[in-house]
């Protein structure tokens, strides 16, 4: 193989590579911004996790994870596939641990603040429905660490 041959065979791959960068991938379905706010005996819950699960039967066939962490006031956004995105339309069921961070293993670990009292999604009472169209504000959510 001569080197115009090579350099040519480099350069229709390197073409091929950035035209396949740009695709993003599957298709998406519609997600709508799912928000709220989460307070323990009465104050903002700084970096509780909120876990939601599917609730009908299409989401558990087909389930996307999704979780967020609350902010300072309390306050977090579901998402599906990138930040703040929401969720896809259906029927979900929220959980939530309250765990401390662990600096060396960058990780959330130790005993759940809540005494896992919300971890369970059959036992929740944090039941919505995300419709078509629709942006759902979950409000504020309350809970006990007691």
């Amino acid at each position: 193989m001569t080197a115009a041959t090579l350099r040519f065979w480099l350069a229709a791959g390197c073409c091929l590579l950035l035209c396949s960068c740009g695709q993003k991938g599957p298709p998406r379905d519609a997600t709508f911004p799912v928000t709220g706010e989460v307070h323990v005996d009465g104050s903002p819950a700084d970096k509780l996790t909120v876990t939601c699960h599917s609730a009908d039967a299409a989401g558990q066939a087909y389930p996307i994870a999704s979780s967020a962490l609350t902010d300072t006031k309390g306050k977090f956004s579901l998402a599906t596939y990138e930040s703040g995105d929401g969720l896809r339309e259906g029927e979900y069921v929220l959980a939530f641990a309250w765990r401390d961070f662990n600096v060396m293993s960058n990780n959330y670990t130790g005993p759940d603040k809540l005494n896992g009292r919300y971890t369970n999604p059959g036992d929740s009472s944090t039941r919505f429905t995300v419709a078509k169209g629709q942006p759902v504000d979950l409000g504020r959510i309350e809970l006990t660490g007691k």
